[in-house]
């Protein structure tokens, strides 16, 4: 029995593609130029030798309007600087992720120093790091320590940390929230 092809059922996104110079389907724009002043509504193919002769090209930047407003411009600088912007735009994200690491009382002095490496990792990538002393049964008696081997587990941390979120008790034991100090 042939098997069938993997098909990906997820919706496709559209990305906004701009129509630039013969692809401007309209008879007449409104025209700006390169420095942003409106020169008015002229042919299409004008606007396209116009732009030509200045070795820019015309991009229709608002399709809906009548008629659309097309504007001259280095299209592929134009891009370049977009996919820059969406780029900074990202790193800013991920200031807003958060990356968990969870601990127990009863956790080894290595796996201790491991978690702490990856926590410093999360922390120069720029990820909050969330931090989470589980307590188990009758853990629960020595709360007092688990607070301790939290508060030491974040002083040890190498990479300067911010509490974002102070130790908090929560229902499997104590939580806090740190991310790096800039």
């Amino acid at each position: 029995m042939k098997r069938k092809p993997y098909r990906n059922f997820s919706k496709p996104t559209r990305e906004k593609t701009l129509r630039v110079n013969h692809g401007i389907k309209a008879p007449k724009v409104r025209l700006i130029d390169e420095e942003g002043g409106q020169i008015g509504v002229v042919a299409t193919f004008e606007a396209v030798n116009q732009a030509k002769a200045n070795d820019l090209d015309l991009v229709e930047v608002v399709s809906s309007a009548n008629p659309p407003v097309a504007k001259i411009m280095d299209y592929g600088k134009y891009q370049y600087i977009k996919k820059k912007q969406e780029r900074k735009n990202k790193s800013k994200s991920r200031q807003n992720e958060v990356k968990g690491i969870r601990l127990g009382i009863k956790t080894e002095q290595h796996d201790v120093e491991i978690k702490r490496k990856r926590a410093q990792q999360f922390l120069k990538k720029g990820y909050k790091v969330s931090i989470e002393m589980i307590l188990k049964g009758r853990e629960r008696a020595y709360m007092n320590k688990a607070r301790e081997v939290l508060s030491e587990f974040i002083k040890n941390i190498e990479v300067p940390v911010q509490m974002d979120q102070e130790i908090k008790k929560s229902p499997r034991g104590f939580t806090a929230v740190i991310k790096a100090d800039k």
